[in-house]
């Protein structure tokens, strides 16, 4: 049994309890200490990822999908005309699926939006997979007493729940905000998905995460993994496991002393089972294996939060905040 699975998917509570002061934390860009700090207005960080979600609407914009293989014809075939999974998969490339998903995220508004405590959807069950039947409220509670994420969920001007499709095929999520993690720690991150996934960690949030394709990757900017389709095995190592050394990477801190590094995930479920986990893990065993995985969550994510109040920060900290709410955190 792969140690994900074996360890309990607990979410992340880092040490010192910051409940409370991530609203007043101050931030200091890495590699930026020579510079005075300036008093500045900024806005403050909030717990929580920004989720959004694009979905297929049917009864408003003509059938529209979000499904972000819609007009590639090999993968029409397949569904329609039963063309050989090779063919296709042929297609499933970062080349293709990430340039989409750029240009899919410009193309509209969200159709909804929530506050992202956990990356564990869905929460009820160990089984990454859920029905083929799974609908928004599903997908996001905690469980039948516990609304959880759907608590804050809300849908754009001009759609209400009966005009949406009742279950979340073809829907496109994006979670954006930043990271707390520990300071000169090596993180191991996991990603199990169905369907597919990115992330992005560790980027210039004035400038935003690029969906060009990174071969070799090496661009800080560019998506760190990429899964083209499903899959529920967290110890694949072709496209859903990557480390991350806060010690090699420029990030902010807090004022505990933690890194904040931004971060942006990319999920799409297209038919059938869906479920998405992210997983991390700092401790390794005797031959430097990672182990004791946890979910990524609770107080590790946070997010820009406009109009909450005025604090003075280092210029260099002011442009991190400005760069996250110019994502739309």
């Amino acid at each position: 049994m792969d140690r994900a699975t074996a360890a309990p998917e607990r979410a992340h509570r880092p040490s010192a309890r910051r409940a409370g002061r991530i609203a007043t934390a101050l931030l200091c860009a890495a590699g930026l200490a020579a510079f005075a700090p300036q008093p500045a207005a900024a806005q403050t960080l909030a717990p929580g990822l920004k989720g959004e979600v694009w979905l297929q609407l049917p009864f408003l914009l003509g059938n529209e999908t979000a499904d972000l293989y819609a007009d590639l014809p090999a993968f029409r075939d397949i569904d329609t005309l039963g063309a050989s999974m090779q063919t296709n998969s042929a297609l499933r490339t970062a080349a293709n699926v990430l340039p989409r998903a750029g240009a899919f995220f410009d193309s509209r508004p969200p159709d909804g939006t929530f506050t992202s405590t956990a990356l564990k959807y869905p929460w009820a069950t160990d089984d990454i997979s859920s029905g083929p039947e799974t609908t928004m409220l599903d997908f996001l509670r905690r469980s039948a007493e516990d609304a959880g994420d759907y608590a804050s969920f809300t849908l754009r001007d001009g759609l209400t729940e009966d005009a949406l499709e009742p279950i979340i095929r073809q829907s496109v999520w994006r979670f954006t905000g930043a990271l707390v993690l520990s300071p000169d720690t090596v993180y191991q991150f996991r990603i199990r998905s169905d369907d597919g996934n990115a992330s992005w960690l560790g980027f210039d949030p004035a400038v935003g995460p690029s969906y060009a394709l990174d071969p070799d990757r090496t661009d800080p900017q560019r998506a760190r993994n990429f899964n083209p389709s499903g899959t529920f095995d967290a110890g694949d190592g072709r496209c859903c496991v990557y480390t991350f050394d806060t010690a090699e990477h420029q990030h902010a801190f807090d004022a505990d002393g933690n890194a904040v590094v931004a971060f942006q995930l990319l999920f799409y479920e297209r038919f059938g089972k869906a479920g998405l986990r992210m997983l991390f893990s700092t401790e390794t065993d005797d031959t430097g294996a990672f182990m004791n995985y946890q979910i990524v969550g609770d107080d590790m994510l946070v997010r820009s939060d406009p109009g909450v109040g005025v604090i003075p920060l280092p210029a260099s900290a002011v442009l991190l905040v400005s760069g996250l709410l110019g994502l739309g955190v």
